[in-house]
């Protein structure tokens, strides 16, 4: 990305203006402490801070890092523990074993991590590893394999997911070429929350603006920032699922196989093939069922 290509010269120019005095290297192979901007000349540290700007050229390893700004790893990045807040971006893979992260990362390669929380953009070509827990927009050109998987937002993942659990609120349109996992639920993130963003019946509403709230409160909402198409749930979209367990509403599949399926509202299914139960909303449209004969 453009702005990745100019942080070389962002730095350069920014360590002219900042005193010295800001860039301190607490122990020349433990730890670095950047404020304002710099280079990570070292291979290895115990322990890494930056708040600014800073660039690695090549492979890194960290025991504890923390981000605060825009940094770039020019090779691969293996870390204990990331906490950032800011834009990452790792040019060949980034492996963790706990990530608290929010903001933007993008990751060429495979981000690898075993406990993961993140809040904002993530882009990778592949993902592995643990329980992870995603919020916000996630973009993943090929496969992910990971142990759990959660996520709240929208979600694009090109190849197939594969974990024990499968839980996904979404938040936007959204696709994934195949899902393989005992437990899978899909349905769309309550928007306006339940029992908060409820219209009330009263005379404010009028105008541009409309009074909402729970019983015995009420907020005023300008209409020109709710989306137009906001009473629309957003939909996912499937080329095959199969699990022992599946929840689905507002989904778009070709192919759903299960031991115990429950087709929610919203959805529209070509084939199911299933051993134990099937359940389906009336507002569904299913092309084929077939009882598998254990």
């Amino acid at each position: 990305m453009k702005k990745y290509s100019t942080l070389a010269a962002l730095i350069m120019s920014l360590s002219i203006l900042i005193p010295f005095s800001t860039l301190t290297q607490e122990s020349k192979e433990k730890a670095v402490n950047i404020i304002g901007a710099g280079i990570l000349n070292q291979d290895e540290y115990e322990k890494v801070m930056v708040k600014g700007l800073a660039k690695s050229e090549s492979d890194l390893t960290v025991g504890q890092m923390t981000c605060s700004g825009a940094v770039e790893i020019g090779g691969h990045l293996k870390v204990k523990s990331l906490k950032s807040d800011g834009t990452l971006k790792v040019d060949e893979g980034l492996e963790a074993e706990q990530v608290n992260s929010s903001g933007a990362l993008n990751v060429r390669g495979t981000f690898q991590g075993q406990a993961v929380n993140f809040a904002g953009s993530l882009e990778s070509d592949f993902i592995k590893g643990g329980s992870q827990n995603f919020s916000g927009s996630l973009k993943v050109k090929n496969s992910v394999t990971v142990k759990n998987f959660a996520a709240d937002g929208a979600l694009n993942i090109g190849g197939i997911l594969t974990a024990d659990q499968v839980a996904v609120r979404l938040g936007g349109d959204s696709s994934i070429y195949e899902i393989d996992a005992k437990t899978i639920e899909i349905r769309p993130l309550p928007f306006p929350p339940p029992n908060f963003l409820t219209p009330k019946e009263s005379s404010s509403s009028s105008g541009d603006s409309t009074r909402y709230g729970p019983p015995g409160t009420s907020i005023s909402v300008d209409k020109t920032y709710i989306p137009k198409d906001w009473r629309r749930p957003p939909k996912m979209t499937v080329e095959s699922m199969e699990g022992d367990s599946i929840y689905i509403e507002n989904v778009n599949a070709q192919t759903v196989d299960g031991r115990r399926v429950v087709i929610g509202p919203g959805c529209y299914i070509t084939n199911i093939s299933y051993s134990d139960q099937l359940i389906f909303a009336t507002d569904t449209f299913i092309g084929s069922k077939r009882r598998k004969i254990p």
